[in-house]
């Protein structure tokens, strides 16, 4: 079933969206350029798709905020519920909205 996402970044830094392809694992950037804090992405996708959502390390200190200044990773999946709507327990930073 085909769904158009909307997904909005509220981490207060800059992130990448791919989608992980089912069959071979690769994942495919979707952000270009990088989803910056208070900007959204809309892609048309389908129920059962997988994105990887990517913190991208701070221009000036090349820190992240995870644990040790790692960078924070996260997924989520597509599901065929209208009121999607989903929030990073890593990030707590990002939504996604079914539109």
């Amino acid at each position: 079933m085909e769904r158009s996402i909307q997904i909005m970044n509220n981490s207060f830094h800059s992130v990448e969206i791919y989608w992980v392809s089912p069959v071979t694992g690769t994942k495919i950037l979707q952000s270009t350029p990088n989803l910056r804090h208070g900007k959204s992405l809309t892609l048309n996708s389908h129920v059962g798709h997988i994105f990887e959502v990517r913190e991208i390390p701070d221009k000036k200190t090349g820190a992240c905020k995870g644990e040790s200044d790692v960078c924070r990773v996260d997924h989520f999946t597509v599901n065929d519920n209208v009121n999607q709507s989903s929030k990073s327990y890593l990030y707590s930073c990002y939504s996604l909205e079914c539109v």
